[in-house]
């Protein structure tokens, strides 16, 4: 008995098809999966950067109060809210709402301890995937 193999080519070309596009997608989809990856990772950056920026603006307040006078410097205890106009308003239960962009809130918490005013500045913000927080924190002396 003869075998006679038939070339089916056809059939071959469309499985080498349906690879070849299965392939394709993988790498598109990994390609986009990598671009949001990315782009997520920078804009985390520019936000931790721009509060960075706003919590040391904090302390140069807090060390220019300080520099007006020491009296009521020293005076200032618990949260108070500090906008980006530079108002001071004490915080509504230690909390400061968005008060920077609309996206940022920057708080100033003043704690004396003779002889010397701790001052933490915490800006909190919200990127879609939960809440972030950075933090300065440093401590002033009456040295006039």
């Amino acid at each position: 008995m003869k075998h006679s193999f038939c070339n089916n080519s056809s059939g071959q070309s469309l499985v080498e098809a349906v690879v070849v596009i299965g392939m394709v997608i993988v790498l598109v989809s990994g390609l986009i999966v990598g671009t949001t990856v990315s782009l997520r990772s920078s804009e985390l950056g520019r936000s931790r950067s721009q509060a960075v920026k706003y919590a040391t603006e904090g302390i140069e307040y807090a060390r220019n109060l300080r520099n007006v006078g020491w009296t009521d410097f020293q005076a200032k205890t618990g949260a108070w809210c500090l906008d980006k106009d530079k108002a001071l308003t004490q915080a509504v239960s230690g909390v400061c709402s968005a008060n920077i962009d609309s996206m940022f809130a920057r708080k100033l918490t003043f704690s004396w301890t003779d002889p010397k005013m701790t001052v933490t500045v915490t800006i909190t913000w919200n990127d879609g995937s939960g809440e972030r927080k950075s933090e300065v924190s440093t401590y002033f002396t009456k040295w006039r």
